[in-house]
């Protein structure tokens, strides 16, 4: 069975991260075992949307929306998304939230 990773930029799109991903899917080409949805908002469909065919043996869905997004989150093995009301919503009232993630190295 093939993992699958999900991508979504969020109905207004997240340019930066879709141009990620049409790279990403590049150098994953040859992964058999992965299949990747990535919804990049409608505007943007076209800067990932070629990438579908030069995929290789990796699986890619590219769409410009997602009407059940419950169901494409419980089909994902791992989910890379822009924080946005149809992806992560904060509880009212706010039991944790995270607004930034600094990573840095001490080498």
């Amino acid at each position: 069975a093939r993992r699958t990773l999900s991508v979504f930029g969020g109905s207004q799109g997240a340019r930066q991260l879709d141009r990620t991903v049409a790279e990403m899917i590049g150098e994953l080409r040859q992964r058999g075992d992965l299949q990747v949805l990535v919804a990049t908002g409608p505007a943007h469909v076209h800067e990932v949307a070629p990438t579908e065919h030069a995929a290789g043996d990796l699986l890619v869905r590219v769409v410009g929306f997602i009407e059940r997004m419950d169901l494409a989150l419980a089909a994902s093995d791992v989910a890379v998304a822009r924080a946005g009301s149809g992806t992560i919503a904060a509880p009212r009232p706010p039991a944790t939230r995270v607004t930034s993630v600094e990573v840095s190295s001490t080498s």
